[in-house]
């Protein structure tokens, strides 16, 4: 933790993250949120992914991934509240990972963070085990005239997201919400020479955590 910072509640961490997008510069806020945010991932057995597990998980063909509310995904690690998802009409709403693309795909499209005000967003990959449906766009959708390259990559999922459907968490920043203490030296670096707009940290389920204590 931030030294001289107070921990904020859990059940504060989304208004927390609200608050960021009500001030112009660097408020102190960016590192409480933060550290907030990865301490209730790690409680919950997610630890900060290295670039193998990261390519790992955009390379395989089993998972699924899509973008998500923050509280939601917040309320699903935390406290076991599953993801259900309806989709009565058969929209494209997940994507497979198609070798990183679908990845990109639920990264820059979709309408998740809206909760947060715009301060992150999140991308959840995970097993399709309790899910009912996962079918191809058709060809006749207007999807794939409008934007083939997203149609090519996504599916009209339905069912259940669990906890332990989960095997990673992306969470998506805008870098004036992110704190710079927090960048590593290379994202120093192309902040300096190119511009950065978005930071992106990956998440993994820790084999290895304790068992969590909500039932």
């Amino acid at each position: 933790m931030f030294e001289g910072t107070a921990k904020i509640p859990k059940k504060n961490l989304v208004e927390t993250f609200k608050s960021l997008t009500l001030h112009n510069e660097e408020s102190g806020l960016e590192t409480i949120a933060f550290d907030d945010l990865e301490n209730l991932l790690l409680e919950n057995g997610l630890t900060l992914a290295g670039s193998i597990e990261v390519s790992e998980v955009l390379q395989s063909e089993r998972l699924f991934c899509r973008s998500e509310q923050f509280t939601k995904v917040i309320d699903l690690i935390e406290s076991n509240i599953e993801l259900r998802i309806a989709n009565t009409e058969a929209h494209a709403n997940m994507c497979t990972m198609s070798a990183g693309s679908g990845f990109k795909v639920a990264m820059l499209e979709g309408f998740s963070g809206k909760d947060v005000g715009g301060a992150v967003k999140v991308v959840i990959s995970f097993e399709g085990n309790n899910l009912n449906e996962t079918a191809k766009i058709p060809k006749e959708n207007d999807l794939w005239r409008t934007k083939a390259e997203t149609a090519a990559v996504s599916v009209a999922g339905r069912g259940v997201v669990t906890k332990e459907d989960l095997v990673m968490v992306s969470f998506r920043f805008p870098v004036r919400y992110f704190p710079k203490s927090k960048l590593t030296e290379d994202e120093k670096d192309r902040s300096e020479e190119e511009g950065v707009s978005f930071i992106v940290r990956h998440y993994v389920q820790n084999e290895n955590a304790a068992p969590s204590n909500v039932s």
